[in-house]
């Protein structure tokens, strides 16, 4: 609980009730500065979401088609689906608010603009419903659709992996963990003597990258955002529960990544 107190000169100031300064609520939008690029999505801010991919028609009731949602970053890299049997639904359950996606339903912005850069982060609160391979939350090169720039996905029920393609060169990292648990699965690519990496992370565990070639080139192609894409667009995608995910064209700081796996998390309903 916090108090804050107004001084009548246009400051406040939040005090804890066991006393000493509050520390200010952590809003992602702090991440992205001016030369950062990306989008951050939350299914529990109902404004955000349209059944339209137009952005009209309000969403508010479990069950809704959800055919837009909005990029909450300010980098207007807003996610939608014209065709209405390829929409996610939403669901909640108590506080809880989450998009359901089945086989074949996805999500991805309609302009290309995103170039995504060696150290790029991703992360996703989700909880995957099969075992089949499907991009939770990801970063599609459009010059060369096959190809996936940077990936966060399923590889089974209870297995998330973590992949950095470029055109000829990819890293991939994996975890397993107990099946189909609410999870904020991230990961962020590096270079590790001269060899490409993922660093990747299920609840803040960590998994093992692996190299499978020497360099990981850095393309300027532009990319689509998308979410449960993994390849061609609108190609082998499963099944899971989207609640927020993030994208941006860097890597994190320690602290921010801690930030974003205790926000993103609780809107998983996780303490992390």
């Amino acid at each position: 609980m916090t108090l804050a107190l107004g001084f009548g000169l246009g400051v406040t100031r939040q005090f804890s009730v066991g006393g000493g300064i509050a520390p200010p609520t952590f809003d992602p939008t702090s991440l992205f500065g001016v030369s950062d690029d990306g989008g951050w999505y939350d299914v529990s801010d109902l404004a955000t979401l349209k059944q339209d991919s137009g952005g009209t028609g309000a969403v508010s009731a479990d069950g809704d088609p959800v055919g837009f949602i909005g990029d909450k970053s300010g980098k207007g890299h807003h996610l939608r689906q014209a065709t209405s049997g390829a929409r996610p639904t939403l669901r909640i359950s108590g506080p809880l608010k989450w998009l359901e996606f089945t086989t074949n339903k996805f999500m991805l912005e309609s302009i290309t603009s995103f170039v995504p850069v060696l150290g790029t982060y991703l992360g996703a609160a989700c909880k995957p419903q099969d075992n089949v391979t499907g991009g939770i939350i990801a970063a599609l090169d459009q010059t060369s659709p096959s190809s996936v720039q940077f990936v966060i996905s399923r590889s089974g029920g209870n297995a998330i992996s973590a992949n950095y393609c470029g055109f000829d060169d990819q890293s991939a990292a994996s975890i397993s963990g107990p099946n189909n648990i609410n999870m904020y699965a991230d990961a962020q690519s590096f270079n590790d003597a001269g060899r490409g990496n993922s660093d990747l992370r299920v609840n803040s565990a960590n998994a093992n990258g692996i190299t499978n070639a020497d360099v990981i080139p850095i393309t300027t192609n532009q990319c689509l955002i998308g979410l449960n894409l993994f390849g061609s667009v609108g190609s082998s995608s499963g099944a899971y529960n989207f609640y927020a995910g993030i994208v941006i064209n860097r890597a994190l700081t320690a602290p921010e990544r801690a930030s974003c796996t205790t926000f993103f998390g609780a809107k998983a309903g996780l303490t992390l």
